[in-house]
């Protein structure tokens, strides 16, 4: 074993590496997979019960359709090897994060609701990305390997669609932006005709 000497006493490390030792296992990966991917779903089942903006809305089904189906392939794979998800308390804190993304989402009315939808999926999806290749690092069974690529394939889709998405609304605040600024500068003229 490690060990390390403080004050003449030679002890195990603590804060040494253990070999060995893994604090996740495949079933505690598929519980926090499931549960980001139902997080994803809740935020998209939000927007589509209080859209305002055709686009999103159908965004928003899009997420809702693929989400569906990632849950769908995460519950097979659970039940053809057997293994019974167990969420851990990262599991809980992910969760709690995730959630606090959607939440944001709320403090927002009307057409601010569709935007603030765009930007969670955009953060929610980049968070999910991220647990997902760390999570890959330690699953063990092929198969769970397997489908965390899938799913970081899938992800990064939507991480590129979710984008697309907030570019069109930064385009459309720019045009109407523009707009605004020529009607003050075609007021400020006339004023200073008549002035």
């Amino acid at each position: 074993p490690k060990t390390a000497q403080a004050a003449g006493e030679v002890a195990r490390d603590s804060a040494a590496p253990r070999d060995n030792i893994k604090w996740l296992n495949d079933a505690n990966v598929l519980a926090i997979v499931t549960t980001m991917n139902q997080r994803q779903l809740a935020a998209a089942d939000a927007e589509l019960s209080t859209w305002h903006v055709d686009t999103v809305r159908a965004f928003a089904a899009s997420m809702y359709r693929e989400h569906t189906a990632l849950q769908h392939s995460i519950d097979s794979l659970a039940e053809a090897a057997k293994i019974a998800p167990v969420l851990p308390a990262l599991g809980t804190a992910i969760r709690g994060q995730m959630q606090a993304q959607i939440d944001t989402i709320y403090q927002h009315g009307g057409r601010g609701f569709d935007r603030a939808y765009v930007m969670q999926a955009v953060g929610g999806h980049q968070l999910m990305a991220q647990y997902l290749s760390q999570l890959s690092a330690v699953s063990d069974a092929p198969a769970v390997a397997t489908l965390l690529g899938s799913l970081t394939t899938a992800v990064q889709s939507q991480i590129a669609r979710a984008n697309a998405m907030r570019a069109l609304f930064a385009i459309a605040d720019s045009v109407t932006a523009d707009s605004v600024r020529r009607a003050e500068e075609r007021r400020a003229a006339r004023a200073a005709k008549k002035g």
